[in-house]
This record gives structure tokens, sequence and C-alpha cells, in this order.
């Protein structure tokens, strides 16, 4: 099921929570969250929070592991 956006500027009580949880835990600005939650099959945090925790049990900082999201936001949380 891929998530739906609602551009936050048009209504911004009624974010996807994709959009939601990709400013709040990963820092992206509204507009990046929003190009990027199209790409993204998530309704709760359990599937990302999991990709987050395995990188920084390998050692990444948040910066990188951020950094890596946002150029590839689709391979991290993307479900198969």
């Amino acid at each position: 099921m891929n998530a739906r956006c609602v551009s936050s500027e048009a209504n911004p009580s009624q974010q996807s929570y994709p959009v939601s949880y990709l400013i709040d835990k990963c820092g992206f600005s509204p507009g990046s969250a929003l190009s990027a939650s199209k790409r993204l099959t998530f309704e709760s945090p359990d599937q990302p929070d999991a990709v987050i925790h395995m990188f920084k049990r390998y050692g990444f900082p948040d910066a990188d592991i951020f950094r890596l999201i946002k150029e590839t936001p689709t391979s991290p949380f993307v479900q198969s």
C-alpha cells in the first residue's frame, strides 16, 4: 500500500505518516519529506525505526544515517 501525501502547505494538519516521520525523526524539510514520501510505504515507525537502529548498531552516526535516507529514501524504508 503506497502512502498518499497531502501538501503541508495546502493542509498542514493532514500530513501523511511518512511525511511527519521524515520531518520529525530524520530532520527533513517539509518539501523534501513530501517528495521522498511518494516512494515510501509505511504507516508506523516499526520498520523505519528498525532500519535506523540497524545502522546505529553498525556504528553509523545519526548525520550519516539521515544523509543516506535523504539520498536514497526507497532503499531503507520501502517494503518488498
